[in-house]
């Protein structure tokens, strides 16, 4: 099996679970077949956000050819999403017995989780395609165009104009610089950074990309805008150097 550490990289979904029912699935479009499982999420590890809420409740997990486990065992499940919808079905990429986890290997685990925050951090620093510290020095809603598309969860786009006091990593003129937010505070978006004229930050500014690609969501938003929608694409003036260090690792 592969290293935790290396486990820790590659999956989107870490979680600590009790194997609840074998051959078995908590979804109508997934029929259950000899490798699915239904497991009892009891503690998240790493999770995204989106799917917080599935702590404590059970889930479908596809295993591999290879893992083979049993009724009410406890384990650590490495894993990326398969399906979502009624509920949440999850392809299995590793697999650790908690009974057969040593104290040594448990150490090495909680090590590993201990650095997560960092390591993703980190990621988002490298994906950024400009990072500035600077000061917002005004606001103002996105208009939107004639006939917008209708979306449950529009982002409510507003504009923030940036004063740039540094340029920690890519290109970027003296000046301003034009950064989208979406304010509202809906279940999709109220984690995304929300600015407030006055505001001095480090601002991690990734393309409108990522945005315009979820469709209904982008009316108001250019591929080559910047946006911040991450939380942590908006960093407290005092981090400055560590995102410094973490730019030129």
């Amino acid at each position: 099996m592969a290293r935790t550490d290396d486990l820790m990289e590659q999956a989107p979904l870490v979680f600590e679970g009790t194997v609840v029912r074998l051959a078995a699935s908590t979804l109508a479009a997934l029929a259950a077949t000899d490798r699915t499982i239904v497991m009892r999420v009891d503690t998240f590890i790493r999770v995204p956000d989106a799917l917080r809420g599935y702590a404590g409740q059970e889930i479908t997990v596809e295993l591999r050819p290879r893992t083979t486990t049993n009724e009410n065992e406890q384990a650590i499940c490495y894993a990326e999403g398969l399906m979502y919808g009624e509920g949440l079905a999850v392809r299995e990429l590793g697999w650790q017995r908690v009974s057969a986890t040593s104290a040594r290997a448990r150490a090495q685990l909680d090590q590993v989780v201990a650095a997560e925050p960092e390591r993703r951090l980190k990621r988002r620093v490298d994906s950024a395609d400009l990072v500035v510290t600077g000061r917002v020095t005004s606001t103002a809603p996105v208009p939107r165009g004639p006939n917008p598309p209708i979306s449950e969860h529009y982002p409510d786009w507003h504009l923030a104009m940036v004063d740039v006091e540094g340029v920690e990593k890519g290109e970027q003129a003296p000046g301003q610089v034009r950064v989208k937010y979406a304010a509202s505070d809906d279940v999709a978006w109220y984690r995304a950074p929300k600015l407030h004229e006055g505001d001095q930050r480090v601002f991690l500014l990734h393309r409108g990309d990522q945005v315009v690609e979820s469709g209904p969501h982008a009316d108001a938003i250019a591929t080559d805008d910047f946006v911040v929608v991450d939380p942590l694409d908006v960093q407290p003036i005092d981090e400055r150097g560590r995102i410094q260090a973490l730019v030129n690792q």
